[in-house]
C-alpha cells in the first residue's frame, strides 16, 4: 500500500515511484497528467488541486485534495479523482454484469448501507450494480481491493475472512479486484452517468 502524491488517495498495485524523492503516483494519475479530457458534451479539465478546499469526488464521495478532473455543469463544480474518472463501465462476473451507475442500490453488499460511511453526505456516490439491483459502492470496491491486498501480504484474517466470505464469496472479490487493478478498459464518460 502507498499514498499517491498526486491525488492524495491510498493505492495498491502498480504505480510510478521515485525512490530518491519518496514520490508515488497511481497509473491513473500519471496518465492524466496534464491533459484536458472531454467527457461527453461537458469539458472536464485536469487540475493539480481542486478549486475549493471543500471539494469532494462525485464518484466515491471522499475529499478531493490533489489531482482531480473538474467539470462545470449546471453552475455546479464537479470533481473526480483520476482513478474514479477512469473506472471501467462494466465488470462481468460469471453470467452477471455489474454496470457503473450514478447511484448505489438500496444497500451495498460490502458495507450494507445506502451511503458510504465517512463520505460527504450530499454525494451518494457511484456504484457497480447488477441487472438484479444488487451492487457495491465504488468506494467499497476500492476498500475490498485494499483489504485483499493486506491479506495477501501476510497480515491474515481481517475483514475479508470474517465479514465478507460468508456474504457472497471470495471469488466475487477476486473478480472485482483483478478487473479494477488490471489494465484500464472502457473509460467512463462521467457525464453519461448523470
Amino acid at each position: 500500500m502507498y499514498t499517491c502524491n498526486g491525488c492524495k488517495m491510498d493505492g495498491i498495485g502498480h504505480r510510478y515511484r521515485c525512490d530518491q524523492h519518496d514520490f508515488d503516483l497511481h497509473e491513473e494519475c500519471i496518465s492524466a497528467l496534464p491533459k484536458m479530457n472531454a467527457f461527453h458534451k461537458y469539458r472536464c479539465e485536469f487540475l493539480k488541486e481542486p478549486l475549493s478546499t471543500s471539494a469532494y469526488c462525485e464518484a466515491c464521495g471522499f475529499p478531493a485534495k490533489g489531482f482531480v478532473f473538474h467539470c462545470a455543469r449546471d453552475k455546479k463544480n464537479l470533481y473526480f479523482h483520476p482513478r474514479c474518472a477512469l473506472l471501467r463501465t462494466e465488470i462481468p462476473l460469471n453470467d452477471t454484469k455489474f454496470k457503473l451507475r450514478p447511484t448505489a442500490p438500496s444497500n451495498c453488499h460490502w458495507c450494507n448501507k445506502e451511503r458510504v460511511t465517512g463520505a460527504n453526505n450530499k454525494i451518494r456516490g457511484w456504484a457497480y450494480v447488477s441487472e438484479f439491483g444488487s451492487g457495491f459502492h465504488v468506494h467499497c470496491v476500492f476498500e475490498m481491493a485494499m483489504q485483499m491486498r493486506k491479506n495477501t501480504k501476510g497480515s491474515g484474517g481481517g475483514i475479508i475472512d470474517n465479514k465478507w466470505v460468508g456474504k457472497i464469496g471470495i471469488t466475487v472479490l477476486k473478480v472485482f479486484v483483478s478487473t479494477l487493478l488490471g489494465p484500464l478498459g472502457g473509460v467512463v464518460h462521467v457525464v453519461d452517468l448523470f
